[in-house]
């Protein structure tokens, strides 16, 4: 089936080489000197864009990403030629699925965890909300929705309550009659939700929803895209070791069936401020040509007023001459 011209040719077809026939359509396109091919992989090095192949089994991420809640800056280093570009805090990614992404360092000065999930390809419902995403926390490394044995799992839920409000973040429990669709645990799980700003042990919580019609578009990471939810938090962690989460996206704003779920971990990676040395155009001026120039002027100047002066000297000298001349005709 893949023999297209032998088939063709064998029913009796013939193809014509065209570029022997002087087809000037045939080909690649002829390019000017110095004149590349169009293509959208080619990025302005002046941008703050960045294309990365990321289905390569040993890729590893190259960009450092810059924390929102910690802007850039810029000091001095000692020389007129050099600053320092602070970027930011350097996270750890996860690539939990191809719909989570987590970012997350832990701060050995603090005690904090400082973690950031994106929920990608995330879209308003037929009624205008956002679904439901959560963030859980595994008793164990087993990948279970609850635990074997029973009992409620901490979770971070994000919910949209109308068009008119922003995404908000609550911490809350997940019971396990949850899985099989029972809504006196979904109850119980809305009548125990407290806002994340609220809870002990957790900072600087913070959601991104671009797509949100109430919410100011503020893009600062490589993940936010307009189908992204991100969400930022600091958690306080006295002891840092791995922790076992798992996620889940739902079919509609309210709790209830999800469309994906699954589990990933998470190394206590070290906090890194990343930081570069950039060179700046240091403007000299030399101060002996502006002094000769003011020297110059001044001389100038100088001729000006010299010339000024003799021009009145010589002009009052006549004026006493000519008095002289007309005494002596009168005296005539």
């Amino acid at each position: 089936m893949f023999k297209i011209i032998e088939n063709y040719q064998a029913i009796g077809g013939e193809c014509i080489d065209l570029r022997a026939e002087g087809g000037s359509d045939v080909g690649p396109p002829v390019l000017e000197e110095g004149e590349e091919i169009p293509s959208n992989l080619v990025v302005d090095p002046l941008s703050w864009v960045s294309n990365e192949i990321t289905f390569s089994p040993i890729w590893v991420p190259t960009v450092t990403l810059m924390d929102k809640k910690e802007p850039a800056s810029m000091e001095s280093v000692g020389s007129d030629s050099a600053v320092v570009v602070d970027l930011g805090v350097g996270k750890e990614i996860t690539e939990a699925s191809d719909r989570v992404t987590v970012e997350s360092c832990y701060d050995e000065e603090t005690k904090m965890m400082d973690m950031s999930i994106h929920y990608h390809e995330i879209e308003p419902g037929m009624d205008g909300l956002l679904p439901w995403m959560a963030l859980g926390y595994r008793s164990s490394e087993l990948c279970a929705m609850t635990p074997p044995d029973g009992g409620v799992t901490p979770i971070i839920t994000i919910t949209q309550e109308s068009k008119d409000v922003a995404p908000q973040a609550h911490k809350t429990q997940l019971f396990p009659e949850a899985k099989a669709f029972s809504q006196m645990a979904f109850d119980s799980m809305n009548s125990l939700m407290v806002s994340l700003s609220d809870v002990d042990g957790y900072m600087d919580v913070s959601i991104d929803a671009p797509m949100s019609s109430t919410y100011a578009i503020q893009i600062a990471r490589s993940f936010e895209a307009d189908d992204t939810v991100s969400l930022h938090f600091k958690q306080a962690v006295e002891t840092p070791e791995q922790m076992n989460l798992m996620f889940a996206i739902g079919m509609g704003s309210s709790l209830g069936i999800h469309t994906t779920r699954g589990c990933f971990e998470i190394q206590p990676t070290p906090c890194k401020r990343e930081q570069v040395v950039q060179d700046t155009e240091s403007i000299e001026f030399d101060m002996s040509s502006m002094e000769q120039e003011k020297e110059d002027e001044v001389d100038v100047n100088t001729d000006k007023s010299t010339s000024s002066a003799s021009v009145m000297i010589i002009g009052g000298t006549a004026f006493m001459l000519s008095g002289i001349v007309a005494m002596l005709v009168v005296g005539l």
